[in-house]
């Protein structure tokens, strides 16, 4: 994602750099001309025009403010208003093994079999024991259980 935006970036500043050489070279052309006393139209032509519109909208990204994505200015207050209400509504995390076990034998199996849960207490209790326990060992020397001394 970081490179796809780096890349645009990068593109929008080389167009960028093509229509200030193009306006120079505008800019140069008419300086001639007058001081030359041509004629010459300072009108640009219809494919300047085109790109110079094009890369105009370009420079005027705004960063919304709740997502930090960058749009037209004129783009920006719609962009704003949907934004806030996406960002309002809180949808639910999608739960695939409900969705699969919905109506199947694995939904009447567990409806009849649910499974026995532990007591936070008796949870903690069994923890402080075996931390006792591990502490009484290791200051006494011992080795762990299911563990052996290797020499």
């Amino acid at each position: 994602m970081a490179r796809a935006i780096h890349a645009k970036e990068l593109m929008l500043q080389e167009k960028l750099w093509r229509v200030e050489e193009k306006i120079r070279q505008k800019i140069q052309r008419d300086n001639i001309d007058a001081a030359a006393g041509s004629s010459h139209s300072s009108r640009p032509e219809q494919g300047e025009l085109r790109l110079l519109d094009s890369t105009d909208t370009g420079l005027q990204l705004l960063p919304c403010r709740i997502c930090n994505r960058k749009f037209a200015s004129e783009r920006l207050e719609t962009h704003v208003q949907i934004c806030k209400k996406v960002k309002q509504s809180h949808r639910q995390v999608f739960n695939s093994y409900v969705s699969r076990t919905k109506g199947s034998a694995i939904e009447e199996f567990w409806k009849t079999h649910s499974r026995t849960k532990t007591p936070e207490v008796l949870k903690k209790k069994n923890l402080n024991q075996n931390h006792k326990a591990n502490t009484r060992n290791l200051r006494e020397g011992r080795l762990p259980a299911g563990t052996s001394q290797l020499k």
